[in-house]
């Protein structure tokens, strides 16, 4: 029943705070820097306007630190939320005595929980860096350290830096069998092997492992494959006539800008990516 009656006056704030977002104006400037995300929250202007509410030491509720009460200002066993630290009134209105030093112990332990986490996050965060700062990028697309030794053949198995990534749908994965060839068959006037050419030209163009023998052949298959499938299908040649409606000029612009995509989103050489990972 104790258990239920915290976790029910926890949730008071909450409930305030969603009052006080209803109610507040939209030219609010408070509010206003709390929807763009600027700062704040709407819980901190239920604290400031409304209640601060429930203060905890070690997720619980204030406990007994004297006999059967928590202060020698409150009657013995007094279960009642004021007397276990439910801080009734708001930062606009001021707090009580016996408010303040409950929500002084509840920031006591959120300033000790800050400065144990900083500090040890801070030197995992110095280990992984001195043990992996030498990692890089070479020009022959692997990653070693400053010993020479191969880290990865190709960084990411891909070659390709996550920040040029996008994420895209590949439809042609579950379309039926009837949508399928109404999509991509080739029952055209217009002949579409002259876009087929221009993809397949591109396709080999796009290179993350350069060279002709089969091992490099193989993994810039494995780098590419899932690239030239979505490529394959969004440049269906009755996709760019029918569809998209692209003109020679258009169509050879699109191809021109996904090589220059492509190009920019193979990983720089010298990237010293041990730093960036750590």
């Amino acid at each position: 029943m104790m258990e239920s009656f915290e976790k029910r006056v926890n949730q008071a704030r909450d409930g305030a705070g969603s009052s006080v977002e209803k109610s507040l104006s939209e030219n609010n400037n408070l509010k206003a820097m709390v929807i763009v995300g600027s700062k704040g929250s709407f819980i901190n202007i239920s604290q400031m306007t409304t209640c601060v509410g429930q203060q905890n030491v070690e997720g619980k509720c204030i406990s007994f630190g004297f006999i059967d009460r928590t202060l020698p200002h409150f009657t013995k066993d007094d279960y009642g939320p004021e007397s276990h630290g439910f801080v009734e009134n708001s930062y606009l209105r001021g707090l009580t005595p016996q408010e303040f030093f409950f929500y002084a112990m509840g920031g006591r332990e959120g300033l000790i929980d800050t400065v144990v986490k900083n500090s040890k996050t801070g030197y995992i965060h110095r280990m992984l860096v001195k043990s992996i700062e030498d990692i890089m990028v070479k020009y022959d697309g692997t990653v070693r350290n400053s010993l020479g030794d191969v880290i990865q053949f190709l960084y990411g198995e891909d070659g390709m830096d996550s920040i040029w990534i996008e994420t895209w749908k590949l439809d042609s994965l579950k379309t039926k069998k009837s949508t399928f060839d109404a999509i991509f068959s080739e029952a055209l006037r217009i002949h579409p092997m002259e876009i087929i050419e221009v993809v397949d030209k591109l396709q080999e163009r796009l290179k993350v492992v350069p060279g002709d023998d089969y091992l490099r052949m193989a993994a810039q298959k494995n780098a590419t494959l899932f690239f030239n499938i979505l490529l394959r299908s969004a440049l269906a040649s009755k996709k760019v006539l029918k569809e998209y409606r692209l003109s020679r000029k258009a169509f050879e612009w699109v191809v021109g800008e996904i090589e220059s995509c492509f190009l920019q989103s193979l990983m720089a050489p010298g990237e010293m990516i041990g730093c960036v990972f750590a």
